[in-house]
């Protein structure tokens, strides 16, 4: 299932952003940049994968997220995650 606000992107972008809410809602701890771009890499089932996620795909989810000095991420307010 895709969120509501993903409906103006195209397929790929909207799950990628999909899966970066994923991540952030259900990790344990607060994520840093490298890693979601990693999980989104790794996510798309290329065992072989030899780049991370360009950058990019975090900003299209700026609305709902925020990243901090540290370079974690959650989101803006915790109605988001519910």
């Amino acid at each position: 299932m895709l969120l509501p606000i993903v409906d103006g992107f195209d397929q790929k972008s909207a799950k990628r952003m999909t899966s970066i809410m994923g991540w952030i809602a259900f990790a344990k701890r607060p994520l840093r940049k490298a890693e979601l771009r990693c999980a989104l890499a790794l996510g798309q089932g290329d065992p072989s994968v030899g780049e991370l996620s360009p950058e990019y795909v975090l900003d299209l989810c700026a609305p709902l997220i925020e990243e901090y000095p540290d370079t974690t991420f959650s989101f803006v307010h915790g109605s988001v995650k519910e």
